[in-house]
Order: C-alpha cells, then sequence, then structure tokens
C-alpha cells in the first residue's frame, strides 16, 4: 500500500513538473509593447474602449485591452501579421492590419455611429470584469442577481474569488494583504468581521488591487508586491447614520442577537458591531487571532527575516477546528477610520471577545513503538472559556511627496480557562489549565526620497509573556510521580515571556532606466526566558536563552510595467545564539512574466533559517499532559534549521470567454530540523526535543472558474492537495510518517436575472490519509458531500433551502447524515423591517457529530466530536 502512495506522489510531481516546463516554453517568444491611444472625431480620448488583437487569418483572438480614463491602452505581441478591432459603443468599429517587427504606438480614431446606436446597444456584449493595469474591477451587474445578503455572498459570485475555511478572503489562492471599504482600512486582517456585516445592498462596487500603494507609500516608489480588495459603498449609505438590529429565539432555548451601526464619510468611517449567541455564530476566530497575533511582523519588511519553530510545522487546516458541542459567545467590535487630508491617516480597532464551548469526543489514540504499537481509548470533554481584547492602532504622516511616517501599535491580554476530563478504562484524569498572556507590538517607521534614492528605516519593539497553571487530579497515579498520603494531585507553574526589539533599514536606487538596487541591514535581539516548577517534585527550569542577529543584503529588481519582472539577491545573516556564532548565507529570487494584463507566470525561491525556542532547550521535564512529559534531548543554542522554499504559481483570466484558470505548487524543504524523540515506560510517556535530518511539505491548488455565455450557469472547481513527509524517532530509532491530505470542489450555479429562482449544486470530497513507514500504521478518513441550495424569491418573500448529504469512511467504517437548513425572510414594503424563520441542519436537533484524523509527533489519533445540534428560531431584523 505504501509503495502505490509512493508511486502516486512521485507521479504527481512529475505531471507537475511537466505542466512547468510547458508553461515556462511561453516565455521564449518575444514580446513587442504596442500601445496608444484611442480617440474620437473631436480628437476626445475614449475611456474603456475596447482593443481587440486577432491572427492573420482573424480566426482565434490573441490578446486584447480596455482603454484607462485617458483612453491610452497598452498590450504585448510577438513578431507577426495581426488585426486590430477597435470598438466602443455608439461608435463604428474600426478593423485594421498590422505588421509587428517592433515596439509601436498605433493611435485610432473611431467615428460616430448615432444611427446604430440602439443596435449597438442591444448587441453590445458586457464583460465581467475591466482590468486596467494592476487593477480588477468587477462588473457586480453581470455576476451578481441580487439574492446575495452579504458581501460573502457577492465575494463568491466573482471570478477566482472565494472565502476560505477561516473567513479569509482569497484571490486567485492567495489570501489579500488589505481589505478596504472606500479606500479605508476595515479590521486588518479579520476579514470575516466584513464578509458578514456588510450587507449586499450597501455595495456599489469591487475592485482587486495588485502592488496595491497607499499612502505609506512614496513617489517612484517600486512595486509593492501586495494585494488589497477596495469595496466601495453606495451613495445612499454614506454621510449618515445607519445600521440595523436582530433578534431571534426558538427550540431549546436558542437566541440571536445582533447589531451594526456604521457611517461613511468622506473623511471617516465608523464601524460598531454587537453579537450574543448560542447557535454556533463565531465572529471571531481562533484564525483571526493567531494573524492578530503575528502583529509587528506585518510591519517589518524583510522576506528573508528568521523564525522560530515548533516541533512541527503541519498545514493549518490539520490543526483543530471549530467543532464542539455548544457555544456561547460574547462579541462587540469598533472601527474608526481618519483621513483628513492627504497626509494623514489614522486607522484603530478595539474587539472585545467572550466565548464559551463545550466539547465532547470519543478518541482513539495509536502511539507507534519499535515493536507493538500502544492504543488508547479515551473519553474526553472540556469546558473552555476564552477572554480577548484586541486593540490596534495605525497611523501615518506624510508631510510631502518624498517622506512619510508610520507608527503602529498593537495591543492584545488575553485569559483562558479549560476544564478537561478524561476517561480511560477505570482511571479518570481532571485537568484545569489557566491562562494569562499579553503580547504588546509597537513600530516606528520612517520613508524618505533622495532624487533616485530611498531611505527606508524601521524601529520595533515586542513583549509577550505567557502564565499558565496546570492542575491535574486522578484516582490513580500518574506519570511516576510522588503523591504524599495518596494524594494523587498535580500542580505546575509555566512562566514563558518573549522580548524582541531592533531596526530594519534599507537604501533603494535606480542603477538604470528599470533596474533598482536595494542594499538593507537589519539589527534584532530576541531575548527569551521559560519557567518551570512541579509543585513537591525536583523538575525545574529556569532558562535564558538570547539570540542577536546582524544580517546584511542586497537585491535586484525592475519596474512593474514590463513583460519580465523579476527581484532576486541574498542576504548574509551574523547569528549570536546564546554562546554560538552562526553565519548563513540566504538567497532568494522571484521572476514574473506578464504575457497580458490579466496572464501571468510567477516563479520564486527562499532560503531561510529557524532557530530553537527557549522551550526547546530546557532541562528538566516538564508536564503536557496526564500521561507525556517534555523534555530536551539534544538541542543547544547553535542548532539551525534550514529551509528552502520553491513556488509556482500560474494565472489566466479571459475576459472573453469568462474563463479564469489558477494554480500554485508550493515544496518546502527543512534541513536540520526539530523533532521529538519519544520514549515509553510502563505509565508514561516523554517526548524530547531531537535534532532530525529533513522533511518536505507540498502544497498545491487548482482553481477554475467558467461563465458560460449562451446560458447562465457558472461553474467552478477547485483542487488542493498536501504531502507532508517527516520523520521522528522511538527510542531514537527513525521513524517516517507521511501526511496526504486532497479536497475538491466541483460546484455549477446559476444566474437567472429574474431573481425569482437561483441553485447551487456540486460536490465536496476531502480525503485525509495518515500513515506510518516503518511499523504500517494508518489512517484513512474519507468525507463526500454532494448538496444542493435553492433560492426562490417572489413578491417580498424569500426562501432558501440548502441540503447535503455526508458520507464518512473511517478506515472502512461508515455514516452518513442528511442536512438540510431551510430560511424564509419577508419584507415590508419599506424594507426597513425583516421577519424570519431559520434553521440549520434541522433533521439533527437531538444530536450531530463528525469524524476526523490527524497525525502528531509520535501518534496517529482518530476521533468522533460531538458538534452543535441543528436548531430552529424566529425572529425580526429593524434597519434605520
Amino acid at each position: 500500500m505504501v509503495n502505490k502512495k509512493e508511486m502516486e506522489f512521485k507521479l504527481l510531481k512529475c505531471n507537475i513538473l511537466i505542466v512547468s516546463f510547458l508553461f515556462t516554453s511561453f516565455i521564449s517568444i518575444a514580446q513587442n509593447k504596442i500601445s496608444g491611444t484611442i480617440l474620437n472625431s473631436k480628437n476626445e480620448s475614449l475611456s474603456y474602449a475596447n482593443v481587440t488583437v486577432y491572427n492573420e487569418k482573424e480566426t482565434s483572438l490573441v490578446t486584447y485591452a480596455i482603454t484607462d480614463e485617458n483612453g491610452k491602452y497598452s498590450l504585448e505581441l510577438p513578431k507577426g501579421i495581426y488585426f486590430f478591432k477597435i470598438s466602443f459603443l455608439g461608435y463604428k468599429p474600426l478593423s485594421i492590419k498590422k505588421n509587428i517587427i517592433k515596439d509601436e504606438i498605433f493611435n485610432f480614431k473611431l467615428i460616430e455611429d448615432v444611427a446604430s446606436l440602439d443596435e449597438v446597444v442591444i448587441k453590445a456584449k458586457s464583460l465581467d470584469a475591466l482590468i486596467r493595469n494592476d487593477t480588477i474591477k468587477y462588473n457586480l451587474n453581470k455576476l451578481t442577481t441580487g439574492n446575495e445578503e452579504n458581501l460573502k455572498d457577492v465575494l463568491n459570485k466573482l471570478p477566482g474569488v472565494e472565502i476560505d475555511e477561516n473567513g479569509k478572503i482569497k484571490a486567485n489562492g492567495k489570501k489579500i494583504d488589505k481589505l478596504l471599504i472606500d479606500g479605508k482600512e476595515f479590521f486588518g486582517d479579520q476579514h470575516q468581521l466584513a464578509t458578514e456585516n456588510i450587507s449586499a445592498e450597501m455595495i456599489k462596487g469591487i475592485s482587486l488591487l495588485e502592488n496595491f500603494n497607499d499612502l505609506t507609500d512614496i513617489e517612484n516608489q517600486t512595486h509593492s508586491g501586495k494585494t488589497a480588495m477596495n469595496i466601495e459603498i453606495g451613495e445612499n449609505y454614506k454621510g449618515q447614520i445607519k445600521g440595523n438590529i436582530s433578534i431571534g429565539g426558538g427550540y431549546k432555548n436558542r437566541y440571536e442577537l445582533n447589531t451594526n451601526l456604521f457611517t461613511f464619510r468622506k473623511k471617516t468611517n465608523l464601524f460598531f458591531i454587537g453579537s450574543t449567541n448560542n447557535i454556533g455564530n463565531q465572529t471571531f476566530t481562533f484564525e483571526d487571532y493567531i494573524s492578530f497575533q503575528g502583529g509587528v511582523q506585518k510591519f517589518i519588511s524583510d522576506n528573508t527575516s528568521s523564525t522560530t519553530i515548533s516541533s512541527k510545522d503541519l498545514p493549518s487546516y490539520l490543526l483543530p477546528n471549530n467543532n464542539v458541542e455548544s457555544k456561547n459567545e460574547l462579541f462587540s467590535a469598533l472601527n474608526f477610520s481618519y483621513n483628513p487630508s492627504e497626509k494623514f491617516k489614522l486607522n484603530s480597532y478595539v474587539i472585545f471577545d467572550k466565548t464559551s464551548i463545550t466539547e465532547k469526543q470519543l478518541i482513539k489514540q495509536t502511539y507507534i513503538t519499535n515493536n507493538q504499537n500502544v492504543v488508547l481509548n479515551i473519553e474526553n470533554s472540556n469546558d473552555k472559556q476564552f477572554l480577548i481584547n484586541n486593540s490596534f492602532v495605525n497611523a501615518v504622516y506624510k508631510p510631502s511627496k518624498k517622506s512619510v511616517f508610520e507608527y503602529v501599535l498593537s495591543l492584545s491580554p488575553q485569559n483562558n480557562n479549560l476544564k478537561s476530563s478524561d476517561i480511560l478504562t477505570v482511571t479518570n484524569y481532571n485537568t484545569l489549565i489557566d491562562k494569562n498572556s499579553i503580547t504588546l507590538n509597537q513600530t516606528l517607521k520612517f520613508k524618505h526620497r533622495f532624487n533616485k534614492t530611498i531611505l527606508s528605516s524601521t524601529i520595533y519593539y515586542s513583549y509577550n509573556e505567557n502564565k499558565e497553571n496546570l492542575n491535574i487530579i486522578s484516582n490513580e497515579s500518574f506519570l511516576d510521580l510522588i503523591f504524599p498520603n495518596s494524594n494523587y494531585k498535580v500542580l505546575q507553574n509555566i512562566n514563558n515571556s518573549h522580548t524582541n526589539y531592533g531596526i530594519n533599514t534599507y537604501l533603494s536606487r535606480k542603477i538604470t532606466k528599470k533596474t533598482s538596487l536595494k542594499i538593507k541591514y537589519i539589527l534584532s535581539n530576541r531575548k527569551e526566558k521559560f519557567i518551570s516548577d512541579i509543585q513537591n517534585n525536583t523538575q525545574h527550569n529556569d532558562i535564558n536563552f538570547n539570540v542577536l542577529e546582524n544580517k546584511i543584503g542586497f537585491s535586484f529588481f525592475n519596474k512593474r510595467k514590463s513583460f519580465l519582472n523579476y527581484n532576486f539577491g541574498s542576504d548574509i545573516s551574523l547569528l549570536n545564539a546564546g554562546e554560538y556564532f552562526n553565519t548563513n548565507i540566504l538567497p532568494f529570487g522571484n521572476i514574473k512574466f506578464n504575457f497580458n494584463k490579466s496572464h501571468n507566470l510567477k516563479v520564486s525561491y527562499k532560503k531561510n533559517i529557524d532557530v530553537p525556542q527557549v522551550d526547546n532547550l530546557i532541562n528538566e521535564s516538564y508536564i503536557q499532559n496526564y500521561n507525556t512529559f517534555i523534555t530536551n534531548q539534544n538541542i543547544r543554542p547553535n542548532t539551525i534549521s534550514k529551509n528552502d522554499n520553491f513556488g509556482v504559481n500560474y494565472f489566466i483570466y479571459d475576459l472573453f470567454s469568462g474563463t479564469l484558470l489558477s494554480l500554485g505548487v508550493n515544496h518546502i524543504i527543512g534541513r536540520n530540523i526539530i523533532t521529538t524523540n519519544t520514549e515509553y515506560t510502563n505509565d508514561y510517556i516523554t517526548n524530547k526535543y531531537f535534532l532530525g535530518k529533513t522533511n518536505k511539505k507540498t502544497t498545491s491548488y487548482l482553481l477554475l472558474d467558467k461563465k458560460f455565455s449562451k446560458i447562465p450557469f457558472n461553474l467552478r472547481f477547485k483542487n488542493t492537495f498536501s504531502h507532508l513527509e517527516d520523520f521522528n524517532y522511538i527510542n531514537e530509532i527513525q521513524n517516517r510518517y507521511i501526511s496526504n491530505i486532497f479536497s475538491n470542489n466541483l460546484k455549477l450555479s446559476s444566474n437567472f436575472k429574474t431573481q425569482i429562482f437561483n441553485f447551487d449544486i456540486g460536490h465536496k470530497r476531502k480525503q485525509s490519509i495518515f500513515f506510518s513507514k516503518n511499523i504500517e500504521t494508518e489512517s484513512k478518513v474519507i468525507l463526500n458531500e454532494p448538496y444542493l441550495n435553492f433560492n426562490f424569491n417572489f413578491n417580498r418573500f424569500s426562501i432558501t433551502l440548502n441540503n447535503s448529504m455526508e458520507f464518512y469512511s473511517i478506515n472502512g467504517l461508515q455514516s452518513h447524515f442528511i442536512r438540510i437548513s431551510p430560511k424564509i425572510h419577508y419584507k415590508t414594503k419599506d424594507k426597513k423591517w425583516k421577519f424570519y424563520v431559520k434553521g440549520q441542519d434541522i433533521l439533527n436537533i437531538n444530536t450531530n457529530y463528525v469524524v476526523e484524523n490527524a497525525i502528531y509527533d509520535n501518534y496517529i489519533e482518530e476521533k468522533t466530536l460531538s458538534t452543535m445540534a441543528g436548531y430552529i428560531i424566529g425572529g425580526l431584523t429593524y434597519k434605520f
């Protein structure tokens, strides 16, 4: 079985190499830049005129362009003979034959055709989007049906755009860097706050901006590499205080209360969100919190900086998800944006979230040993409470076009409490964990342009402290600890703190018309402290770890408006870790081939290094849980892990055929990585941080959107694949384990403009396979989910019916669910009141569960989780 999987993976890699070779073969064709202006008979420029180029026989479309606000167009063609066809509403189309042998400027003049204007209006074909330079502006009138309720529904209709399982907005497989409302930032990376709370009727337009530049960028700066999405708000929602309040309740005391209050003005945006419910709606997710905790690193522009590592680096979708038996949330958030002039802007927000959840799960853990695997069957229940407060301020002052100052502050205190009960046959373990933490990040950046030279300097400071009190009580002895008077109770205290500060400076200067040189210097100092103490036992840690890094580097890059964009260079890292000194050369590079404005290929490479965290360097064991100790075997301060990152991304969007294709492959090879050596005794397990050899991780995605021209249907296919090959050690004997995760979604959607009826039909599949190479231990979970969703609208009624069937197969055992979620809305004539009845998974109101599997350092886990049962509630919404 394993050999077959390995052969399949090798075949996949071969296919990837072949596809990459085919793509790169396109770039061998020399391109000539063709540009010009489209005018009318009065020599006035025509904005958004169509310029299409066909081959010599006029049998196939070669490329196209759309003029900008000044009537200018630009495209690239190899040598040859072509037909240029220029068209604009109300003008006679023009067709001219051109022989292309070099860069040319072709200006075209169109003649008005008033007599045939009506016919042109009828036959004119509007495009799904307009592409100008680095901006895609979507045609919402054509892409949406009018049935959409919120921003999330609208975004899911846009080609290449999706909302992932963590609520993040992705465009062409990449998470957007900034979400803007009328050009002003909105709640940072917390995309879900926008997608769930901005109603569809408020949206006037949506644009995707590549190489996004804002007030922090200065004149003649190179392309930023940032992606932003701007949501334009309709005029009816500007200059006033608007909002809504919604309240609902239903069967088994289920309830929800939500309110939005917002005002969008020329200089100020204000948005308040309040919510409390027990139906499972999570406004602020764990993924949002992790993103917020990234803090200072997002504002230090260094794509090769060292990062700390843990003993595992699994794909994010292997981490525990949000499947819980019950959940109560109290949430509030306030976002304030202020842009009084072209010289100053302020963006700030405050988020408060209190969430209480209950989990129940049956767990089968298979621990991998050298001779016979150890299997534990556990009945687990958890009560967790999270109290989070996030505050963020970003101020930018730009005294001139040549200078800019930026200050960022983020503060996040947190208190988490966990009560856990685990039953193994006749042994009970009750665990109480109290965690308190605080994170403070600050940066101050200055940027200035001297003629052809740009100077940028950032001073940063970051502090994080985590305190944990662990209390375990049992009816039997555990972990081979000493328990006076048969009192099977243990108390452990841990204090872990991190301080990081430094400066990041670079000089960028043009050396040719299209090429620039960047020289940078980075100084960072990271101080860490780890203290652990187990009451009535001798295990004690008091570790200090100091990492000082000096980094110098250079890079070459060119301007973005060309066929070939590139950025390559290298850093030299001078690293003092503890008493040890280490030097590393870290090359990086990326190349982008722009075949036209909506067709490109990117290839990238980057080497980086990782250093241990302070808790990897402990001298004595500390407790992870009732059956596991954590300690260190051979990790030293001078342990340096190295990673080689390879990436290929391809994108093409044909506006005329309505076809978008985006695919990417990323491959990471880790060397000298930190893993674990697991030692078993009769009573407990000890995981020791251990210096391993290599690991490999490959992730890929493919996204295809197709809009049919003759029938009102859209087709979307998305496929993702993740392969992780890693090593750990069992009693110092190497064990190889592999993780393969496949997922795909095929969906056909209608786009009837009548708004009376629309539907989605499709099929989702996810297959997770984890196995240990040495001992032939395997866990396989397969989920097949066909679904059919309907939306009906007549008069002021709206009915939505979401239906799906879930078929689980876990190591050959079968189970299935039928899930039906209806919703009925009625709006009053003035649209201020809305009455609703909605249900979620109404066939499983009393019981519900899912099955999952995952792989960890030394065991494979299969679990059956009780998830939130369905509900039926009714309520009303008032809009003011």
